[in-house]
């Protein structure tokens, strides 16, 4: 679970801590054991550590460093453990000015990443979670190719193994409705990128050692390929498709004839489609221009030389 805020409450950046989540909040998400705590208003970066309750943590205090507040540094030697604690990220570099890091604040030392004003390599961009049944991956996703990268994962457990229950034999357009795992180990996950354009390939994650059959797609419930070999992956044309938001699934038929469907991802197809914001910009410009050429045409229009008669 990802909850978010516009402030944070740990903080070391130039901002300071904010009264939004209050104490008792924040410590209540801790409690609850929710996966990313995702804030803003400070224009740096800063992931933490994972935070836990302990018996020598009853409670968060911000500006108050308890190292038994830790469970997880979130390195690769000591990697986050889902279900362990909340990891704290403040990801404000959208634009705007540039806020320091303060390494001298007491929350600092709660944290495993940071990227501040005077940092070389400062970045403005954002971050892109990928979450999947086993996990939650997060991404610096550079903007500006300032150099900054970071990437973490919050780790799960696998979902558990379902058996199929029924062997659908449907022949429309729509893909099979059982939920179950082509060999009773995993279920298998659609792999494409957020958005797409042209000819796209779209690929399966499939448990190891698996080989079904076939492997369906759908673009929400068209069907628009299948594969038969590995790596049963497709290319899908999408511009034989409208602009807009589809949830890609796949259907897995094994080798003994049952069937099962894996979880969509949601995607958005775009050929040449202009961002609305960029109808705002040429709207903003020809405003502009518009208004520019009216005071030129008041400036440069000729002036009647006549005076005015007086009334005798």
């Amino acid at each position: 679970m990802i909850v978010a805020f516009h402030e944070p409450y740990i903080n070391t950046g130039g901002h300071g801590n904010q009264p939004q989540p209050s104490h008792d909040l924040f410590n209540l998400l801790v409690k609850k054991n929710v996966d990313v705590i995702f804030s803003g208003h400070d224009h740096n970066y800063q992931r933490s550590k994972q935070f836990a309750l302990s018996a020598g943590c009853n409670d968060i205090i911000a500006d108050i460093f308890n190292p038994a507040c830790v469970t997880h540094k979130g390195s690769s030697s000591d990697p986050y453990i889902a279900g362990a604690g909340p990891v704290a990220i403040v990801a404000g570099m959208g634009g705007g000015d540039r806020y320091d890091i303060v390494p001298t604040d007491p929350d600092y030392q709660y944290f495993q990443v940071t990227m501040g004003k005077a940092s070389p390599n400062f970045s403005f961009g954002f971050i892109q979670f990928d979450v999947t049944p086993t996990g939650i991956k997060g991404t610096f996703v550079d903007a500006t190719k300032g150099g900054f990268t970071d990437s973490f994962t919050i780790k799960g457990s696998p979902p558990a193994a379902m058996t199929p229950t029924a062997s659908p034999t449907s022949t429309g357009s729509s893909p099979a409705t059982v939920s179950a795992s082509p060999s009773a180990t995993a279920t298998p996950l659609v792999v494409a990128p957020n958005s797409l354009s042209g000819s796209a390939t779209i690929g399966v994650e499939l448990p190891a050692g698996s080989a079904p059959s076939k492997v369906e797609y759908f673009a929400n419930t068209t069907k628009i390929g299948e594969a038969t070999a590995s790596p049963y992956s497709i290319t899908w044309n999408t511009t034989e498709t409208s602009n807009g938001n589809y949830a890609l699934t796949v259907r897995v038929t094994n080798s003994n004839g049952t069937q099962v469907t894996g979880p969509g991802a949601v995607v958005a197809v775009m050929n040449g489609a202009w961002s609305p914001w960029l109808w705002v910009g040429i709207g903003a410009i020809a405003v502009c221009l518009a208004a520019a050429g009216f005071l030129l045409w008041r400036r440069m229009r000729p002036r009647s030389s006549k005076k005015p008669s007086r009334a005798l």
